[in-house]
């Protein structure tokens, strides 16, 4: 049976410090300093380990239940056989644990991460990992579902008309699917910790009910409708996109011309330059080759990019995310589709574009870059038309059927 208890000290008002040793308490008495024992604020915990031995440690805490509930976690690990250990760690330094992992694995989404850090750092940074429970994950969640995100900013915008018109500030909550990612990282600090032996258990992470999977997809008169608001060197991105289903960030507007093969009649990404880090192929289509003898005539030689700028003083500089990402949405706007619509959307419709043309599923995932079918299952999406071709299929089924019912019919 465990216990708990206050151990005392002696304590030399003299030097003013604790003596730990027997020599140094005589040595201070033999001097005639003021020496007196003193009970510790923090208790201590006492339990049998698995080979019945006696452990004595800190529980680092002046709070008896406190304590007492440590206790209770110690003595719960020796029954399950579960290695004890003591050492905490805190909430910072888990936090540079999480980098450290991101950083010497090179994931991409190491921005990402940053970003949702500075979220939760401000909420757990006075906290050791050990205090981080259940119960304050769900004060987190109420904390920053009341939370308001400032989607775009307030601007002054001049049209193609001529007219200028003013758009207000665009705000709205955390939703449930942030929260989530941000507490997924929270669980995979308790999961190095535990690697390191600096925690005993780790606790249930709670989820939020998120919101049904973006359904949305573009039809080629969608594409044309944007194009026409492009610039004329960001016009051959979105036919890439919309024929590949390739993202658009990391793998359409770093796209190389040493990477076109045209002899093959293929597009090349090599190992470690897409999310999965696998080498991907994409044939040909006669789309895809006419795209790509556009661009070519466009840029030239420029600087070895099959997208760049064409004019000006960035000619021959690659173009980066966030000047694609405002040419699009200003064209989204002007072709007077809805203001929800993304570029990643293009991934979706490749794949349902796959799905409707009889593609193996194992080919699809292959040409698009799904690494598992479950994300592929995700972007495989039915649409209404691809309905309305199962009830012709259907109709068709049934009438090829008709006849022959007539002919086994017997004879009046």
């Amino acid at each position: 049976m465990g216990s708990i208890y206050r151990r005392t000290a002696v304590y030399c008002r003299t030097c003013k410090s604790r003596l730990s040793t027997t020599v140094a308490h005589d040595a201070c008495r033999l001097a005639g300093h003021a020496v007196e024992d003193r009970e510790s604020a923090i208790w201590t915990i006492q339990y049998q380990d698995q080979r019945g031995r006696t452990k004595t440690e800190s529980s680092k805490s002046a709070n008896k239940e406190k304590a007492r509930h440590i206790l209770k976690l110690r003595e719960g690990a020796v029954a399950r056989r579960d290695r004890i250990v003591v050492e905490t760690i805190s909430f910072k330094d888990a936090v540079k644990n999480l980098i450290t992992d991101y950083e010497i694995n090179k994931k991409k989404s190491l921005q990402t991460v940053r970003l949702r850090l500075k979220h939760l750092t401000p909420f757990f940074e006075s906290k050791n990992l050990s205090e981080i429970t259940t119960a304050e994950m769900r004060r987190y969640i109420k904390h920053r579902s009341a939370e308001e995100i400032v989607v775009r900013k307030a601007r002054v915008v001049m049209e193609e008309d001529g007219a200028v018109r003013e758009y207000p500030e665009e705000r709205r909550f955390t939703s449930n699917a942030e929260i989530n990612r941000e507490l997924t990282l929270v669980g995979r600090m308790f999961t190095l910790a535990a690697e390191d032996d600096k925690v005993v258990s780790r606790p249930k992470i709670p989820k939020l009910k998120e919101a049904p999977a973006r359904r949305g997809f573009f039809e080629h008169e969608d594409v044309e409708a944007v194009q026409k608001h492009l610039p004329p060197h960001m016009q051959g991105i979105v036919d890439v996109a919309y024929v590949t289903g390739w993202r658009v960030a990391s793998e359409v507007l770093p796209l190389e011309w040493r990477r076109v093969d045209v002899e093959a009649a293929e597009i090349r990404l090599d190992a470690g330059t897409t999310k999965s880090g696998e080498p991907r192929v994409f044939p040909f289509t006669e789309g895809l080759r006419a795209v790509l003898e556009r661009q070519k005539a466009l840029t030239g030689e420029l600087a070895g990019l099959v997208f760049c700028y064409t004019v000006g003083k960035k000619a021959g500089k690659s173009i980066r995310y966030s000047g694609w990402l405002k040419a699009w949405r200003r064209a989204v706007r002007l072709a007077s589709l809805p203001p929800e619509r993304i570029p990643h959307d293009f991934r979706r419709t490749a794949v349902r574009n796959l799905e409707r043309a009889g593609v193996p599923r194992s080919t699809a995932m292959a040409m698009i870059g799904h690494k598992t079918e479950a994300i592929y299952r995700r972007y495989a999406i039915v649409d209404s038309a691809m309905i309305r071709e199962a009830a012709a299929k259907l109709d068709a089924q049934a009438n090829a059927r008709q006849p022959t019912a007539q002919s086994a019919a017997p004879a009046a």
